[in-house]
């Protein structure tokens, strides 16, 4: 599984739009602090530019399978296991990279010089 980070507090998150509206103002001529007191909003966020960004990018850029595709390579690996024919690590990020390749994944794969799949952790 990819790294996903936990965030260590609960933050409030502000409305994309409620941050646009704030950032307009100030470009108006308003004070950011001002700004931010009508709007309820942190003024560090109207002073970085508001930190708006677009919700579809709150994925997992580093993760190349889907969980089904996932699961199956597990499923694999613990069924090669129990017939006694593990792999090591090199033959399985080899094995991994194989797939990837056959069901022509559009992948950051970047172990093409040993068609390796790269370490992950």
């Amino acid at each position: 599984m990819p790294f996903s980070f936990k965030k260590k507090n609960k933050r409030r998150e502000i409305p994309k739009d409620i941050i646009l509206r704030a950032l307009e103002e100030v470009s108006k001529g308003v004070k950011i602090k001002t700004t931010a007191i009508k709007y309820d909003t942190p003024r560090s966020k109207i002073h970085k530019g508001g930190g708006v960004k677009d919700i579809s990018s709150k994925f997992i850029s580093s993760q190349i399978f889907t969980k089904d595709e996932e699961e199956k390579i597990s499923e694999y690996f613990v069924t090669s296991s129990k017939l006694n024919h593990g792999l090591s690590k090199l033959k399985a990020r080899e094995l991994v990279y194989e797939y990837a390749t056959a069901i022509e994944k559009k992948n950051q794969i970047t172990g093409q010089r040993r068609n390796l799949h790269p370490k992950t952790g």
